[in-house]
């Protein structure tokens, strides 16, 4: 394929009825330090577009905000292995994954990175799922460093929506103050999608009707982890829910401060 890096542009107002109104990228390289404001997509990636074909490609360092797609991605719609690292994406809008939906095909790597992002008041619109993030493939997206998902909203999944694949969320990296109308406030895990918390993750302050901190019927893990202040009807901090492909262990965590109470 192709190779190219796209560097300290102000990408603004544009739109397509298909694929990245802002950026479609569909090469080798970076796409860095750029301002990517007030596009709209159709379908994918209002911001961003980007099938980043070999291992090492990056979005870094930009601001991606209020961009909007049809479908899927908001700020960002990636079919890769790209690594998403120490960007601002805030105020993007789509129907799945507000700020970053994240897709797979086995030709382009084996996981993602996303370390040191502030995801920040994206929404999925018309009442769907995965606020911040919509993970959808199959293999691993690690959240890491600073990375903090915050005040994002859905119906499902405010900070983060697990369709298909695993999240691992380490290190300082926290799920805050988002809110889902029904289930899964900070993270939603479906049944074919797996969570693994460990080395300090945090998930607290989260607010929905059912798991404020994290519903679940698929795959969990939390180790030496932190599950406090969420707030929901059912399941303040953790809703385990009956499944046939439920497990979950936690281990040498904290849960505290969270609170299940039928509103008034």
């Amino acid at each position: 394929g192709s190779t190219g890096d796209v560097v300290g542009n102000t990408v603004t107002g544009n739109s397509t009825p298909y694929y990245g109104a802002g950026i479609h990228f569909d090469s080798n390289g970076d796409i860095r330090d750029n301002s990517i404001t007030n596009n709209t997509a159709g379908l994918y990636g209002g911001g961003i577009w980007a099938t980043l074909n070999n291992s090492g490609g990056q979005i870094s360092n930009n601001t991606i905000a209020n961009n909007s797609a049809g479908n899927q991605g908001g700020g960002i719609y990636v079919y890769s292995s790209v690594a998403i690292l120490n960007n601002t994406i805030i105020g993007n809008s789509a129907p799945a994954g507000g700020a970053i939906y994240s897709a797979y095909h086995p030709a382009f790597g084996c996981s993602g990175a996303v370390t040191g992002n502030d995801i920040t008041n994206n929404q999925a619109s018309q009442n769907h799922n995965g606020g911040g993030i919509y993970l959808d493939s199959g293999q691993p997206l690690v959240l890491s460093g600073t990375a903090a998902v915050r005040n994002n909203t859905a119906n499902q999944g405010g900070g983060v929506y697990i369709y298909n694949g695993t999240l691992e969320l380490s290190g300082s990296a926290a799920v805050h103050s988002n809110t889902a109308e029904d289930a899964g406030g900070g993270v939603y895990v479906a049944a074919s999608g797996s969570l693994d918390l460990s080395e300090s993750a945090t998930v607290r302050n989260n607010t929905a009707a059912q798991g404020g901190g994290i519903y679940t019927s698929g795959f969990v893990q939390i180790s030496n982890s932190t599950i406090r202040d969420n707030v929901a009807c059912r399941g303040g901090g953790i809703l385990n829910a009956d499944s046939d492909f439920g497990f979950l262990t936690i281990t040498g965590s904290t849960i505290s401060g969270n609170q299940a109470a039928v509103p008034s």
